[in-house]
């Protein structure tokens, strides 16, 4: 994730309680939100299984280019986080030089 400094993530909601609901996506993280991919991730099969019961009403599937496009992005994930980092420190470092003046 893009956790400030070095702090340890939080735990992820579907690890921490077997009801929680995990959701992620690779707009914010990676900085790919044109491709409109994400998950979610439960513990809970009766979640899983209305979330898919939802999904299959409202989408088909993706397009196939996304697809692609999002396994190369997962493939390259270390070199897009870091990247995402560094934008979001030269952001904090703009806003904080801002509200210094």
């Amino acid at each position: 994730g893009l956790e400030h400094g070095s702090r340890e993530p939080l735990p992820a909601a579907c690890e921490a309680s077997a009801i929680g609901v995990s959701l992620s996506g690779l707009s914010k993280t990676v900085g790919l939100p044109g491709l409109r991919l994400g998950w979610l991730a439960s513990r809970s099969p009766a979640v899983i299984q209305r979330v898919a019961q939802l999904k299959d009403y409202t989408t088909i599937c993706p397009p196939a280019p996304s697809e692609v496009l999002g396994a190369v992005a997962l493939r390259a994930q270390s070199a897009l986080l870091e990247r995402s980092r560094a934008i979001a420190a030269e952001g904090l470092a703009a806003a904080r030089a801002t509200v210094a003046k």
